[in-house]
């Protein structure tokens, strides 16, 4: 007894940056010419250490192999602050983009003054130009702390309303899911997702994102109930009994894309938060499920109208669902 079923649904989510205590971010330049970044971010395969490295080569115009991150701690950097609402990775890059723009107002006259000597005024290279700066002991090392609007407060959070969001990341998801009705087991068929952005600076990471994401979002729709006994103790407290959503719950057919030509202008280097925003197309899901259920229910003569409430685990999927004794005869 199995039934299929299909839902769209949107998403506009706002990265609130209120909540954010901002980012810090400690660079330091070698005389061979790489580059050491200490940020206040926690890579939990968000991909910000990528990203912070990406926005430093960009900024600075140096391969990516000349760079290299630094262990997050304290000891270095007292006020790390915490990465959430999907903010984190572009605090970060602006607080290391502005090290950067420090450090290359340093190095500029002996650019300018090797650039102006060269017989052929040829422009010289990062090394060049920093073997030079280094042996006039320039300034090697610089901080900036980024702090994004609207978190600066004399209060704790009062205020937090009144722009609680400082843009919105958007998307839109659909899924194709086969229900088994008689036992309440879900298969994804396939999902497509679509996110803006903005510019981004690493499509596998965003894409990566997404994906974890929106897994994240489905299994928290269909599989995360806490049960708990009259006594307090907690039913689910191995795999034995809690089943998290693994690989094979992910679609068949999983297809992930970005919006093109879509620069953020009023965010850091173009881009805008990923990571949260993809979890609220697990809707696509949950309302896919409770179509393909209220089908069978229609074909069965009950209401074609049933209450689903998260999470739609397979307990109330069955219930949902309502197959009698009569229905297993055909």
């Amino acid at each position: 007894m199995e039934k299929r079923g299909i839902y769209l649904t949107g998403v506009k989510y706002g990265i609130h940056q209120n909540y954010c205590v901002g980012a810090t971010v400690h660079l330091t330049l070698y005389d061979d010419g790489t580059v050491l970044v200490t940020h206040s971010g926690c890579d939990k395969g968000t991909g910000v250490n990528t990203k912070v490295a990406q926005a430093v080569a960009i900024t600075l115009g140096i391969p990516y192999d000349h760079i290299r991150i630094g262990e997050t701690t304290t000891d270095f950097l007292p006020k790390t602050g915490w990465n959430g609402g999907s903010a984190g990775s572009e605090a970060n890059m602006e607080a290391a983009r502005r090290c950067c723009v420090q450090l290359k107002e340093k190095l500029l006259p002996f650019k300018m003054k090797l650039w102006s000597e060269h017989p052929e005024k040829k422009e010289p290279t990062w090394k060049e130009v920093v073997t030079l700066a280094t042996s006039n002991h320039i300034i090697q090392t610089y901080t900036d702390n980024y702090v994004p609007l609207g978190t600066r407060h004399s209060e704790m959070y009062p205020k937090w309303q009144t722009h609680a969001s400082e843009y919105h990341t958007c998307g839109i998801g659909c899924s194709e899911v086969e229900v088994d009705i008689l036992t309440g087991e879900v298969r994804l068929i396939r999902t497509d997702l679509f996110m803006d952005v903005g510019e981004t600076l690493n499509p596998l990471i965003d894409i990566g994102q997404t994906e974890g994401g929106f897994i994240f979002g489905v299994g928290y729709l269909l599989q995360e109930e806490e049960l708990n006994s009259p006594q307090g103790k907690i039913h689910h407290a191995s795999t034995w009994s809690y089943k998290p959503w693994l690989g094979i719950d992910i679609p068949k057919d999983f297809r992930v894309s970005l919006a093109e030509n879509s620069s953020f202008v009023k965010g850091v280097m173009g881009q805008k938060g990923i990571g949260e925003p993809p979890m609220i197309l697990g809707y696509s899901v949950f309302g896919a499920v409770n179509q393909a259920i209220n089908a069978s229910r229609a074909e069965r003569g009950l209401s074609p109208f049933v209450s689903a409430e998260g999470p739609f685990t397979i307990d109330r999927r069955t219930l949902a669902a309502e197959v009698t004794e009569k229905d297993l005869h055909f």
